[in-house]
């Protein structure tokens, strides 16, 4: 009897030996990937917010147009109208961003445009974000009223 015994014993510690193991390495392996969603996360959203600086001079809201033929530049005038319009299509899709255009040549002036766009430089479309991720492109900006095409930069912000 007490072989008997003794062999059951040893079997079910060799089991909860198997099963202690088995839960660790199911623990490990919980958290590795975890750790790579978050990380292929992380990256989406980067990539996401990278191709936003295509995408926003891209948009119909602010691109130049001609006769229905669209120009690759962006309308100061549509970027004056824009600010004054409250959609909550565009403050959802813009609420934790800053997007801003601003004129660098071939005068460059920091202050921000409200009404019209004597005397300021700088439009900006969502001011959602305080710090975080930031990029920046070029632009050409359209002024209708003076005929006049001037080099500028949009930038987005993203909070983290």
């Amino acid at each position: 009897m007490k072989k008997g015994s003794l062999k059951i014993q040893e079997t079910i510690m060799v089991m909860f030996v198997f099963i202690v193991i088995f839960f660790l390495v199911m623990i490990i392996f919980y958290r590795f990937t975890i750790n790579s969603i978050k990380e292929e996360e992380r990256n989406y959203k980067l990539e996401r917010f990278n191709l936003m600086i295509e995408i926003i001079p891209n948009m119909p809201e602010f691109k130049c147009s001609e006769l229905g033929k669209e120009i690759d530049c962006v309308d100061v005038l549509k970027l004056l109208g824009f600010k004054n319009l409250n959609n909550e299509y565009y403050n959802e899709m813009f609420k934790d961003k800053t997007i801003y255009f601003e004129e660098i040549y071939p005068e460059e002036n920091g202050q921000e445009c409200v009404s019209n766009y004597f005397n300021c430089g700088k439009f900006i479309i969502a001011d959602n974000a305080e710090a975080g991720l930031r990029v920046s492109g070029p632009v050409v900006l359209y002024y209708a009223n003076e005929d006049e095409y001037k080099i500028g930069k949009v930038v987005i912000q993203e909070e983290k």
